[in-house]
């Protein structure tokens, strides 16, 4: 199976996680395919998977943070600009179609959309 690394790293920590998880798979896999295992490697899988949990556990935590707390409003319009900064530098690329355009405007509507709302209401 091929992956696109820096497709997946582009996503964030998520990304790496993901990458570690699936590092963590592949050796556990190699290992079990020997008709006789070494402990030491798979000590070593286990704490590396002992890893990825730790830092899903993180990432998770992050999420529900980012979530319940609100941000400042000078932070949440940072974000619709560089929401319409990205918009506007993806849109100059030749090799973007009508397709990934409209991707581009609904992220950009809905990172927008929900700021506006929230300062209407303050």
């Amino acid at each position: 199976m091929n992956f696109d690394i820096v497709e997946i790293l582009k996503v964030g920590l998520s990304g790496l996680v993901f990458l570690l998880a699936f590092m963590a798979y592949r050796l556990l896999a190699l290992e079990q395919k020997k008709k006789k295992s070494d402990p030491k490697i798979l000590r070593n899988v286990q704490l590396f998977s002992w890893q990825c949990v730790f830092l899903v556990l993180v990432m998770a935590g992050i999420n529900i943070f980012e979530r319940v707390t609100p941000l400042p409003a000078h932070v949440e319009i940072n974000k619709c600009r560089e929401s319409i900064l990205r918009l506007e530098s993806l849109s100059a690329l030749e090799d973007q179609s009508a397709e990934d355009l409209r991707l581009l405007i609904k992220n950009h509507i809905e990172t927008c959309d929900g700021i506006l709302n929230r300062l209407d209401e303050d």
